[in-house]
């Protein structure tokens, strides 16, 4: 993604097929863009591809997919960008677990695969929960949860490796 202006572009070609409470989020991304708050946006940002994803790819209806897929892989883009805002500054560890899950959220709505909704749900269950008291036996737990995470995140790049040789 080059520029708001692009996302504004494409939620202006997506906003025609999508009722109220969708406008209402992607009007929130719109009006926040430059928000301090990387890590409030990208939960906008989930949250209107999470309704986009379930709500709105209407196969039947070309148009409204073409708009709808596109901007989609603009949000995508657009939280990639926001984690890279924020990568290289100690956001503190209770961020960090936050930042994590929208990541693992979001990479479920880009690719089918069940092993990443089991990493999702370890975590949400596991690391979320245990990361707020840390002790030996919590702290393995959670290592065996981000392990699988670093894995997937492996896999995920080794296909696009593939893809492009």
């Amino acid at each position: 993604m080059h520029s708001s202006d692009d996302l504004n572009m494409l939620i202006e070609e997506a906003r025609r097929h999508v009722g109220g409470d969708t406008h209402l989020i992607m009007n929130d991304i719109q009006s926040n863009y430059n928000d301090q708050d990387v890590l409030r946006q990208m939960d906008r940002v989930l949250r209107l591809r999470s309704n986009l994803v379930g709500n709105h790819l209407d196969r039947n209806n070309a148009g409204k997919l073409k708009d709808i897929v596109f901007l989609d892989l603009t949000l995508e883009s657009y939280t990639r960008a926001l984690t890279e805002r924020i990568m290289h500054i100690d956001i503190g560890f209770e961020a960090y677990i936050r930042e994590i899950g929208i990541i693992i959220n979001n990479l479920c709505l880009s690719y089918d695969w069940v092993e990443l909704k089991y990493i999702r749900d370890d975590f949400e269950m596991l690391v979320k929960v245990m990361s707020k008291s840390m002790h030996q036996d919590n702290a393995r737990k959670i290592k065996s949860v981000v392990d699988r995470v670093k894995q997937a995140l492996g896999e995920v790049n080794d296909r696009f490796h593939d893809v492009l040789q």
